[in-house]
């Protein structure tokens, strides 16, 4: 989801996360919300731009809205992965810009939580069956 304030456009880099590089860019990646151009020199050089695009929010006037980019019919986006949403409103440079991260799995979790374990499951999204041999790592 992108949340915005007074922008109309924004333009879109997405970066897929190179598996043999996840766990360093996970490690790396603080959570933060934003992409400085410091941390953009070590973080990009793990991931694969996949997708640049701009995308048309028409958000209502004076009003934060939570939006979300219709990315499912892009092509390059609908490998599974780990990627890097890194956005700007169009027109606008900045030191630091507004990132993401998010997965595209068809992994469904179910989690269950006890006074001593906890039970994972784990199913198809498209279709519900259960998956065995899944390997998930905490």
């Amino acid at each position: 989801p992108v949340i915005a304030l007074n922008v109309d456009k924004v333009d879109v880099e997405f970066f897929r996360v190179k598996p043999d590089s996840m766990p360093n860019f996970l490690a790396q990646w603080d959570g933060a919300s934003s992409l400085s151009s410091y941390s953009s020199e070590e973080l990009l050089p793990m991931a694969e731009l996949v997708h640049s695009g701009r995308f048309d929010l028409k958000p209502a006037r004076n009003t934060r809205e939570t939006l979300l980019l219709p990315i499912a019919g892009i092509k390059p986006l609908q490998q599974p992965g780990v990627y890097l949403a890194v956005m700007r409103a169009s027109g606008t440079y900045s030191y630091s810009q507004p990132a993401t991260l998010f997965t595209l799995s068809d992994i469904g979790l179910s989690i269950h939580r006890y006074s001593n374990r906890l039970d994972v499951f784990t199913q198809a999204l498209e279709g519900g069956k259960a998956l065995s041999l899944s390997l998930i790592h905490i």
